[in-house]
C-alpha cells in the first residue's frame, strides 16, 4: 500500500466536512476531528481518522456521536442516561 502524506489542516477540515454533512452540529463535528486527527498524530491509528466512517454511521443512524452528551439526553424515559 502506497503512503500519502495528507496536511493536517486539510485532514481535519475534511473530517469535520463530512460530519457535518451527516448531520453533527459544527461543534461535535469539530471536537470529534480534533480527538481522531490527534489520535493518528500521537500515533493511535486504531483510534483516528480510519473511525470516520463508523463515526458517520453513527450520526446518520442516531442523530449525533454516540457517547456524546447530546446523544445521551435524546434517550427514551425509561432508558437511564449515563453518567
Amino acid at each position: 500500500m502506497a503512503d500519502f502524506m495528507i496536511p493536517t489542516d486539510g485532514l481535519h477540515r475534511w473530517i469535520v466536512s463530512l460530519f457535518t454533512a451527516a448531520g453533527s452540529s459544527e461543534r461535535e463535528a469539530q471536537l470529534t476531528a480534533d480527538h481522531l486527527v490527534g489520535a493518528n498524530l500521537a500515533g493511535h491509528d486504531s483510534h483516528g481518522v480510519g473511525m470516520a466512517p463508523r463515526v458517520s454511521r453513527a450520526i446518520v443512524l442516531f442523530g449525533k456521536v454516540a457517547g456524546s452528551s447530546a446523544a445521551r439526553s435524546r434517550a427514551p424515559s425509561h432508558v437511564p442516561a449515563e453518567r
